[in-house]
């Protein structure tokens, strides 16, 4: 079995989606960030590790975990790294062999997006990583990874975005969209990898780059 993290930050959460996403899915490692920690108490779940700043969990929860086994990691609230990007440290030193998260999405679009771009380092390291929420499902290819594959599910449409200055030899088979030998860039047909749809089995290839998956159900 793999080495897999579940990193739990503190943006949005559907529960009824993360608890059914936790039945389903085994991790070997749980890390929380700041209020992920809500998160896991609400889910009923026992953190290894607890990270961040503790600007938003409350003291009454981090004394209740204290108090068991959870591990926790205080850092200055002057610091160079989110909360999530120290959690994603954590499972890089426990040479972890995935990374996937909840709660990395939300209404801070400035998390948001730093949080995306977390994959990158994460596969920089040979690490898998894939966010997870109820609407979408997010990966990246590029580094060593340069393929994935997609079956139809509850997500039905997938978007490419280069997640770097230009993505190379992108192939896509299996879809509503073929695509072969496309280039796609970060200062021009900023649209052309949006809203395609999975037929049966899509199998999207590329030669160099960082590039998005999203997937999605509407």
């Amino acid at each position: 079995m793999k080495k897999t993290a579940l990193i739990i930050s503190g943006g949005s959460i559907n529960y009824e989606f993360a608890k059914e996403y936790v039945e389903n899915n085994l991790h070997t490692l749980l890390i929380v960030a700041d209020n992920g920690l809500k998160v896991a108490d609400e889910l009923g779940l026992q953190p290894d590790f607890a990270v961040g700043d503790f600007d938003t969990a409350s003291i009454d929860l981090i004394n209740k975990y204290k108090n068991k086994s959870t591990e926790f990691i205080e850092f200055n609230r002057k610091k160079d790294f989110s909360d999530t990007e120290l959690a994603v440290d954590i499972a890089l030193d426990n040479n972890c062999e995935e990374i996937h998260f909840l709660g990395a999405l939300g209404s801070r679009f400035d998390h948001t997006l730093a949080n995306v771009y977390l994959l990158q380092k994460a596969i920089n390291n040979n690490v898998n990583a894939v966010i997870h929420d109820v609407n979408n499902r997010i990966n990246i290819i590029g580094g060593n990874r340069r393929s994935i594959q997609l079956e139809k599910s509850v997500y039905k449409y997938f978007s490419l975005i280069p997640l770097s200055e230009k993505v190379t030899g992108i192939n896509v088979t299996g879809a509503e969209y073929n695509l072969e030998n496309v280039i796609l860039r970060m200062d021009c047909n900023y649209s052309l990898g949006i809203s395609n749809e999975i037929k049966d089995k899509v199998i999207i290839e590329i030669d160099t780059g960082y590039l998005l998956v999203i997937e999605s159900k509407d």
